[in-house]
């Protein structure tokens, strides 16, 4: 019985190079997947655009979050250094003394600062904050010994100035007569008096007012002379409280008004927007020697 023999015949094979797909060659599919994963001009652009978009956004957020952060370090470094003089004034006021001496050694004296130029500054909602330059002196005593403290702004031609603190000290009640002397020489010497030390810079206000037992503004008698622009003690007399109200700048305004003539300066400070960055401290305290009724 004959076989039926079927060759088989080999499969076809391209002449030319293979085939890939959609009867493309190899460099061609390349070309056409590249082409399909590649940015259009028009694409880049708009990318581009976008990008540039999202750092501008961020640029401002960030200057923002910048400008209110130095904005609050400026707040609670002025803060910080105003409640520390204050702080300080209240310890060292409420320990006044009298010294039994005569009206040529005050034991306690505060009048405004003469020839001083205060500045008067516009308020947001209308009105004025009305400031004023004063100095004030007093005698405490620790044990045996009495010490001579003296607070004073050298004012500047612009309003703002230095606070300066004067000390001395001695042994008895009869060395304090120089002391309030001592301290009217030492102002005269500033900036280059050994016995008056800076403690702040930016000083726009100090102002002292005394009142008695009742809290009222004492008048003038015996041992005292109180009136708009002074109020002395000797004696055994002494005021019953002191208010004590100091403002300050933020440094960063002191820095700026140094490089301005002072009437630009003082343009400059009076706007209410400066006014809005000046800091106000208020205490009254009670001066714990005071006769009371």
């Amino acid at each position: 019985m004959n076989l039926l023999t079927i060759p088989i015949r080999p499969p076809l094979r391209p002449a030319g190079p293979q085939h890939g797909l959609g009867g493309l060659s190899d460099r061609g599919c390349r070309r056409f997947t590249a082409a399909r994963r590649a940015f259009s001009l028009v694409e880049m652009m708009v990318a581009v655009g976008i990008l540039a978009m999202i750092i501008v956004v961020l640029l401002g957020i960030f200057s923002q979050t910048s400008r209110a952060l130095r904005a609050a370090n400026n707040q609670t470094d002025v803060l910080e250094s105003g409640r520390l003089i204050m702080e300080m004034m209240t310890r060292e006021v409420q320990q006044a003394v009298p010294t039994g001496q005569d009206s040529y050694g005050f034991h306690f004296f505060a009048s405004r600062i003469l020839g001083a130029a205060p500045l008067t500054q516009r308020l947001p909602g209308g009105g004025t904050l009305d400031n004023d330059l004063e100095a004030f002196f007093f005698v405490i005593q620790e044990n045996t010994t009495y010490k001579g403290i003296g607070y004073f702004v050298d004012p500047a031609e612009n309003g703002v100035g230095t606070l300066y603190r004067f000390y001395a000290e001695t042994n008895s009640a009869a060395g304090t007569r120089s002391f309030y002397r001592l301290f009217t020489n030492e102002v005269g010497r500033l900036p280059d008096s050994p016995l008056m030390h800076r403690v702040a810079d930016g000083v726009t206000q100090l102002e002292v007012h005394v009142y008695d037992a009742d809290g009222h503004r004492p008048s003038s008698s015996t041992n005292q002379w109180v009136d708009a622009n002074v109020a002395a003690f000797w004696g055994e007399a002494l005021p019953a409280f002191v208010e004590i109200k100091l403002a300050v700048l933020e440094l960063h305004l002191v820095e700026r008004i140094k490089h301005m003539d002072p009437a630009q300066a003082r343009a400059f400070l009076e706007h209410e927007r400066r006014t809005a960055q000046t800091h106000l401290f208020r205490q009254r305290i009670p001066v714990l020697a005071a006769p009371r009724p």
